[in-house]
């Protein structure tokens, strides 16, 4: 097991949030994140959020504005993902352990959480090994053939709960991936 803390990094909201503070541990000098209450909203973040809880070791977090995600991604070393979307969150930072880049910078949910199962196999993600990991797979693989019916429904009320830079930002790029307004977007 590895001794540096995950340091978890989610999307900069307006609604309600926690009581405290999230802590900002190793990452209080990287001006991209910002502290500060906020209320965990995104099911790709979610995901990392459960596993990490679920796995129940400590970890620290930071929040992150959309139009700062991608900077702070590439300065990072992360390399872009091959959606449509190539910097996103979740990620974590696990210095010392994650070796692609040098912050140890990890994104997208699937490989977050494979990788947290492989360098803290207890309790396991995938208690029946392969055959868990292969039914992870297959739902994966449904939830992306039906997206084109779900998001419409969706990303238009995603502005509604993030900060103001988050919201103009939101709205002015996916505005232009479906190609009209997004208040359009049905």
């Amino acid at each position: 097991m590895t001794e540096s803390k995950i340091h978890f990094f989610d999307l900069l909201s307006d609604l309600p949030g926690m009581d405290q503070a999230p802590k900002l541990g190793d990452t209080a000098n990287r001006p991209l994140t910002q502290p500060g209450p906020s209320k965990s909203w995104s099911p790709f973040t979610l995901r990392t959020r459960m596993v990490l809880n679920f796995k129940g070791f400590p970890y620290t977090q930071s929040w992150i504005s959309y139009p700062d995600i991608e900077p702070f991604l590439k300065a990072q070393g992360v390399t872009p993902g091959k959606s449509s979307t190539p910097y996103t969150l979740p990620a974590i930072s696990h210095k010392g352990s994650i070796t692609s880049n040098p912050d140890g910078v990890l994104m997208d949910s699937e490989s977050i959480a494979t990788y947290i199962d492989k360098v803290y196999p207890s309790p396991p993600l995938f208690p029946s090994g392969d055959a868990s990991y292969s039914l992870l797979v297959a739902v994966l693989n449904i939830i992306d053939k039906i997206a084109p019916f779900y998001k419409p429904l969706i990303i238009p009320n995603v502005p509604s709960g993030l900060d103001e830079r988050g919201r103009e930002y939101f709205i002015r790029t996916r505005s232009a991936a479906f190609g009209k307004p997004l208040l359009e977007v049905k």
